[in-house]
């Protein structure tokens, strides 16, 4: 077993050596998606991790369409993607892929806070803290599949412009 795939150094420009800090979990620099959405969850929240977009699919065989009419079907389409994303009761939504401004607006409405375009090694070191897995399809979204962290929090360094995510892990998990 090598112990570099699981323990990391992550330098934060800046910093001094006396800010050093152990986090037991997942560090990654990414902010939420909208300002409006929780940027501290202490107690054990329940993270869902998608590879796919959340936005929607227009067919292109279809020249001429009324707007109004392509808008009602993304809001719909999105409402129900949504609607199924809440039905699994998460506080956190990673996804590796982008996530349609519309989506986010009900998302946030729901009270999931959303972290988009995260890499996949950072998808895969969640998924292991988190003990759960990463649903590659929305028809995935079926399966009761949902993670917990021990905490949840997003932190920005005044030393630094970007913000650091962290995904605890509970005390109670081995290892």
């Amino acid at each position: 077993m090598d112990i570099r795939h699981y323990v990391k150094l992550k330098r934060i420009p800046g910093g001094r050596p006396g800010d050093t800090q152990y986090v037991r979990g997942v560090v990654f620099t990414k902010n939420l998606a909208l300002k409006s959405m929780p940027r501290r969850l202490p107690h054990r929240p329940r993270i869902v991790l998608v590879s796919f977009p959340i936005e929607y699919q227009r067919q292109p065989q279809q020249h001429f369409l009324s707007l109004q009419a392509v808008l009602e079907q993304e809001k719909e389409f999105l409402r129900m993607v949504v609607g199924r994303i809440a039905a699994l009761g998460p506080q956190v939504l990673l996804a590796e892929r982008s996530v349609s401004g519309v989506a986010l607006q009900y998302l946030s409405e729901a009270g999931i806070a959303v972290v988009a375009n995260v890499k996949t090694s950072v998808m895969e070191a969640v998924a292991r803290c988190a003990q759960t897995e990463i649903l590659s399809s929305l028809d995935m979204l079926a399966l009761p599949v949902v993670g917990a962290s021990g905490s949840f929090e997003v932190k920005t360094r005044r030393w630094a412009a970007p913000s650091c995510c962290a995904a605890r892990r509970p005390r109670c998990w081995p290892g």
